[in-house]
C-alpha cells in the first residue's frame, strides 16, 4: 500500500474529489421491514418481476414484494449457507452458490429445486447471470468459471494467480466478466472462454465494484472507504471519493446511470451524481451499517443492514409532482354549463397541462380512442408539458350525458373533469325564447328570438303558412347562439313556423301562436270563427277548389263524393292547421257553381291578384275527358259540360298549362287533381270520368304541367292508364280521403308537427296503393319545386 500512497496522492490532486456541494436529489422512504434476525449478507432483485431475495447466516433465504416489502416466500433448512445468488433476468429462476461449491436452481413461482452441480471445489465468493443465460462464478480457490445452469455443466475456467477474489460483475453487453481483487486490482475477462482481457490497478484493496449501465466504465468501493470511478476501456481514472470512514461494502446504479449509490461500514448511505460526482443525498442509519444494496426500477433503492433490516427510498431528482394535471375544455367551450345538441355523436377537444409529464388521458364511453398531440404556441406553456386531445363520445340516451375525462401524469395524480352534454329530442333543437306560445299583442309585428342547439346553415319563419322569412347567410353562429327576427302579424290568430336546417341537412322546427287584437277589441283563439282579416305585409295564400258530383248532360256519369272531397279540403284550408286561408283569397265551386264561366274567372282572374311571392293551391275533383273526335284534346269537365261540344263547353287542358305560365305569377303553385276517365259506375265504387276503354291521358298532361316553370308539383288521384276510385265507406274519394288524413297530421312522418308537401305524397302515395291493392297510384311531378314546404301545421 506504501509503494501506491505517491501515485494515489497526484491522482487526487489532479481530480477533483467528489465532495462539492450540488442540490441534494428528492428522497422519500417507502417501507422497513425485519427481515433477519441477523446481518443481511447478500441480496438481490429482478426490475422485471419486482421481486427482491435476501439470504443472512441462518442458511435461509426470503422473497419480498419490491413494492410493499411484504413477505412472498422463503426457502428454509439449507444443507449448507448461501454464499451467493442471482436472479435470472426474467425473474422466474434464483441461481444459488453455496459454501460447498455447488450451484441449484430454484423456481420462484412454485418454490421448486431445478437442477444442481459442483462449479467449485471450494465456497464460491460472487454469482452473475450473463445476457446469454450463462453464470459466471468465482470462489475461494481464485478460480473464474463460465456454468451453463440448464445443463449443469462448467464450460471453461480460469484461476487467478497471488491474489484473492473479491467481487465478480457481469458486463451488460453479455461478453465479458469484471472481477475485483483484495490486492486492488480490475480485470476482465472475455466469455464463455475466459480469456483474460485488460487489468489495471485500482489504488486500493478492493471491497466492492458496480458498473455503469453504458458498461464504459466500472465504480471500485476501497477497504479505506474511498470510492473511485474507472474508464473501463481506458483503464484511466475518472472520479474520487475518499472521505468516507469505513469501508465500502455496496455499489450500485440506478438503471439511467444518473446516480452512483455507495453503502459503508460508517452506517452511511450516499449518493452520488453519476455525471459530476457531487454528493447530491446521504442517509444515515443509527445503530447498524449498510451491508448490500440495489436498485429495484428506475426510482426505488432497496438496502439492506446489518441488523436484518431491509428498507426501501424513492430517489427522484427533484420533489415529487403531487398536483394533478390541468384539464382545459375548448370544445365544449368552458363558459357552457351543459351544453346541448341534437345528434348522437360528439366530438370533445381540449388541452391537459403538467409540469412533470402526462402518461395519459382517457375517458369512458369514447368512439375510436383519444387522438393526443403535442401542443403547440400558444395552446403550449414554457415549463409545462401540454398535449391536446380530441375525441368522439356517443350520446346514448336523449337529456343528460354524463362522461369523466381523465389525465394522468408521470407522478401517477390523476385529474378528472366531468363533462355533461345533453342530447336534446328533435323537438327540443329549436328553443324558442320569446314570444311565449299564445302570446298576446295589438302590434303589427313580433320579435322572434330563438336558440338552435345545432350548427344552422339556414332557417324559416312561416306565419300561417306563408314564408315570411328565409334566412342562408348565417355566418359567425354556433350552437346555442341566439337569433333574432321580427315577424309580421295579422289581426287574430297567428300560427308561427319555425324551421332551422342544420350543416348536416336536419331539419328541426317549433310552432307557436301569437294573437293579434284590434285596440280596444279581444282577440280571437285558433278555434273562434275570424272576421275578416286586415292585409298584413309579406306572402298571402289563394286557394281554387272545384268539387262536381253532379252533371247537367246525362251522357256524364254522376260523382258521389266529388263534391264533399272539395267542401272538406276547402274546409281545412280555412283551419289555422291548413294555413288560415281568408274566405275572399278563396274560390269555392261545387256542382252547379262550378260552370265553365265560373272556373275560368277563378283560375284567370281571381288567380292573376297573387303575386310572386303568394302561395297558390289549386284543387279539382270531377271528371277529366278526351274528345271523341280528337282522343289527344283533354278537357277538364265543368258543371255544364256537352261530351258532344267538349271544345266549346269544357275547360281545356292546354288552357291549364297557359294560366300557369301567363296568369298565376306565383312561384310557390300546388295542384291537387282527382280526376280521369272511366265511364265504369257499380254498387262498390264509382270510377271518376268517362270510356274506360281510352288511354288515361289525363293525368300524364296534369303531370307535364308542372314543367312549365319552376315552382309547381303537380299531384294526380292516379297514374296513367287508371282510373280515381270512390269508396262508399271513406264517404270519399280514396285519394281525397288519404290527402286529408295526411294533412291532419298522419304524414308527419319525422314527427316535427309539420307536414310537408313532400311528407304529404309520400304518405298518400303509401296509403292508396295499399287500400287499393296497387289499382291505383297516386303519381307526382318529377320536377324542380320545394320539397320542404310547409302544407299544414299539427297544434300541440
Amino acid at each position: 500500500m506504501q509503494t501506491r500512497a505517491p501515485q494515489l496522492l497526484l491522482l487526487l490532486v489532479g481530480l477533483p474529489l467528489l465532495t462539492s456541494a450540488q442540490q441534494e436529489i428528492y428522497v422519500q422512504s417507502l417501507h422497513r421491514t425485519s427481515a433477519f434476525s441477523s446481518a443481511i449478507r447478500i441480496g438481490t432483485s429482478s426490475r422485471q418481476t419486482g421481486i427482491i431475495a435476501v439470504a443472512s447466516i441462518e442458511r435461509s433465504i426470503k422473497l419480498y414484494d419490491a413494492a410493499t416489502l411484504t413477505e412472498q416466500g422463503s426457502l428454509t433448512g439449507l444443507d449448507q449457507p448461501v454464499t451467493a445468488f442471482t436472479l435470472s433476468r426474467d425473474g422466474s429462476l434464483l441461481f444459488l452458490a453455496k459454501a460447498d461449491g455447488s450451484v441449484a436452481s430454484w423456481r420462484v413461482h412454485d418454490r421448486s429445486y431445478g437442477k444442481e452441480f459442483n462449479a467449485h471445489a471450494t465456497g464460491i465468493l460472487a454469482l452473475a447471470e450473463l445476457p446469454s443465460g450463462l453464470l459466471a462464478s468465482a470462489a475461494i480457490d481464485r478460480t473464474v468459471k463460465a456454468l451453463d445452469p440448464a445443463g449443469g455443466r462448467i464450460l471453461s475456467s480460469i484461476t487467478i494467480q497471488k491474489d484473492d477474489i473479491v467481487t465478480l460483475a457481469g458486463h451488460p453487453s453479455g461478453k465479458m466478466v469484471i472481477i475485483g481483487t483484495a490486492g486492488g486490482w480490475v480485470r476482465t475477462l472475455a466469455v464463455p472462454q475466459l480469456e483474460e482481457g485488460k487489468r489495471f490497478d485500482a489504488r486500493g484493496k478492493i471491497t466492492a465494484l458496480a458498473l455503469h449501465p453504458d458498461g464504459n466504465s466500472v465504480a471500485v468501493g476501497g477497504l479505506d472507504g474511498s470510492v473511485r470511478l474507472w474508464n473501463l476501456e481506458a483503464s484511466t481514472l475518472q472520479a474520487a471519493v475518499a472521505d468516507r470512514k469505513g469501508p465500502i461494502t455496496a455499489l450500485t446504479f440506478d438503471p439511467r446511470g444518473r446516480w452512483l449509490v455507495a453503502a459503508s461500514a460508517d452506517s452511511t448511505l450516499n449518493i452520488f451524481d453519476a455525471r459530476s460526482g457531487a454528493k447530491v443525498k446521504s442517509i444515515a442509519e443509527n445503530d447498524a451499517y449498510f451491508t448490500v444494496a440495489s436498485f429495484v426500477g428506475e426510482e426505488v433503492l432497496l438496502a439492506g443492514t446489518s441488523k436484518g433490516v431491509l428498507e426501501t427510498w424513492r430517489v427522484l431528482e427533484a420533489p415529487p409532482d403531487t398536483d394533478p394535471p390541468a384539464i382545459a375544455l375548448t370544445k365544449p367551450p368552458a363558459s357552457q354549463d351543459g351544453i346541448r345538441v341534437s345528434r348522437e355523436m360528439y366530438e370533445i377537444q381540449g388541452t391537459v397541462r403538467d409540469r412533470s409529464g402526462i402518461q395519459g388521458i382517457s375517458i369512458d364511453r369514447g368512439v375510436g380512442g383519444i387522438e393526443v398531440t403535442d401542443a403547440a404556441p400558444p395552446d403550449s406553456v414554457q415549463g409545462w408539458v401540454t398535449k391536446l386531445f380530441r375525441v368522439t363520445v356517443r350520446l346514448d340516451s336523449i337529456g343528460i350525458n354524463t362522461f369523466e375525462l381523465r389525465a394522468l401524469d408521470a407522478f401517477g395524480n390523476i385529474a378528472r373533469r366531468t363533462v355533461r352534454i345533453t342530447r336534446l329530442s328533435s323537438d327540443q333543437v329549436v328553443e324558442v325564447i320569446s314570444p311565449a306560445n299564445n302570446f298576446e299583442t295589438d302590434k303589427t309585428s313580433v320579435q322572434l328570438q330563438f336558440k338552435a342547439w345545432c350548427v344552422v346553415a339556414s332557417y324559416k319563419a312561416h306565419v300561417n303558412l306563408i314564408e315570411m322569412v328565409n334566412r342562408s347567410d348565417i355566418r359567425e353562429k354556433r350552437e346555442g347562439d341566439v337569433f333574432t327576427e321580427e315577424i309580421p302579424l295579422v289581426i287574430g290568430y297567428n300560427q308561427i313556423e319555425l324551421t332551422a336546417t342544420s350543416a348536416t341537412g336536419e331539419k328541426f322546427s317549433k310552432t307557436l301562436g301569437v294573437n293579434r287584437k284590434l285596440f280596444g277589441a279581444i282577440s280571437a283563439g285558433p278555434g273562434a270563427k275570424l272576421a275578416p282579416k286586415e292585409r298584413g305585409p309579406g306572402p298571402q295564400r289563394w286557394a281554387v277548389v272545384v268539387g262536381i258530383s253532379e252533371y247537367t248532360h246525362r251522357g256524364i256519369p254522376a260523382l258521389k263524393y266529388a263534391e264533399s272531397d272539395a267542401q272538406a279540403f276547402a274546409e281545412f284550408l280555412k283551419k289555422p292547421e291548413g294555413g288560415g286561408f281568408e274566405p275572399d283569397h278563396m274560390r269555392i265551386l261545387l256542382n252547379n257553381d262550378a260552370t265553365l264561366e265560373n272556373l275560368k274567372e277563378a283560375l284567370i282572374d281571381f288567380l292573376s291578384h297573387a303575386i310572386d311571392k303568394d302561395l297558390v293551391i289549386i284543387f279539382f275533383a270531377g271528371h277529366g275527358a278526351p274528345d271523341p273526335a280528337r282522343p289527344m284534346n283533354l278537357y277538364l269537365l265543368t258543371h255544364d259540360a256537352d261530351p258532344s261540344r267538349l271544345g266549346t263547353t269544357a275547360f281545356p287542358m292546354w288552357d291549364i298549362q297557359t294560366v300557369l305560365a301567363r296568369h298565376i305569377t306565383a312561384k310557390k303553385i300546388v295542384v291537387f287533381s282527382d280526376a280521369c276517365h272511366s265511364g265504369g259506375i257499380s254498387a262498390d265504387f264509382a270510377a271518376r270520368g268517362v270510356n274506360v276503354t281510352e288511354s288515361n291521358l289525363i293525368n300524364q298532361y296534369l303531370a307535364d304541367l308542372a314543367r312549365t316553370k319552376d315552382g309547381i308539383v303537380v299531384f294526380t288521384a292516379s297514374a296513367a292508364g287508371e282510373v280515381s276510385q270512390e269508396i262508399p265507406e271513406l264517404a270519399h274519394g280514396v285519394f281525397t280521403y288519404y290527402l286529408l288524413e295526411g294533412m291532419k297530421g298522419q304524414a308527419d312522418l319525422n314527427n316535427d308537427y309539420t307536414v310537408t308537401i313532400n311528407e304529404l305524397m309520400q304518405y298518400v302515395e303509401e296509403q292508396v296503393k295499399r287500400r287499393t291493392k296497387g289499382a291505383q297510384n297516386p303519381t307526382r311531378s318529377q320536377t324542380a319545386y320545394d320539397k320542404d314546404l310547409t302544407i299544414s301545421l299539427i297544434a300541440h
